[in-house]
């Protein structure tokens, strides 16, 4: 029973910080976006202009509308027929519970030597009422009809190496989820 349980754990870390994440994003025209995603962005009332992605990624492909409300940067991905897939704004560390931190710190020490936040976004999933409500108040509660989950981007050490990381948690800080985030390779030479 004690080997079972142990290939089980075993099983379940791998799953969860094992991945990699490629993605790829190219412009596309308003054109080509499909109606019901218009009309989920335009139902935001973004002031300013939106920019129009097709993301290829390890997980097929999406369209993606990225705009500025207010102070904050909102992504909004969709599936390729134009269903919400998920709406994240990013936000700065001070909007976070010091008890998120503590809980997001011990968790990320325990797959890094070192690490350092680089970017927190809040990702709502959910009916498009229920993420175009949250995102308009930038409510934190989950309910029957909407998620709340937390994207952030890592530069952790591990290894002798430091490696860019998405990890995705709930709401308390507790690691869903980590992905490697493979960069694509250019010609280039970067300094």
């Amino acid at each position: 029973m004690k080997i079972i349980l142990t290939f089980v754990c075993f099983f379940l870390t791998q799953l969860c910080v094992g991945q990699e994440k490629f993605e790829k994003e190219q412009r596309i025209k308003e054109s080509a976006v499909p109606q019901s995603a218009l009309s989920f962005v335009n139902s935001l009332n973004p002031p300013k202009k939106v920019k129009w992605y097709l993301e290829i990624s390890n997980d097929g492909k999406r369209i993606e509308a990225k705009t500025k409300i207010g102070k904050s940067m909102y992504s909004i991905e969709f599936e390729e027929n134009g269903s919400l897939e998920d709406l994240e704004v990013e936000i700065r560390k001070e909007v976070l519970s010091d008890s998120f931190f503590a809980t997001l710190n011990e968790q990320l020490s325990a797959h890094f030597s070192k690490f350092r936040i680089e970017r927190i976004q809040i990702q709502y999933l959910g009916t498009p009422d229920a993420v175009r409500s949250a995102a308009q108040s930038l409510e934190k509660i989950s309910s029957s009809e909407m998620t709340v989950k937390y994207e952030i981007i890592v530069k952790g050490k591990k290894e002798k190496r430091f490696e860019l990381f998405e990890i995705t948690t709930d709401q308390n800080g507790f690691v869903l989820q980590q992905l490697l985030i493979v960069l694509p390779k250019t010609d280039n030479l970067e300094f």
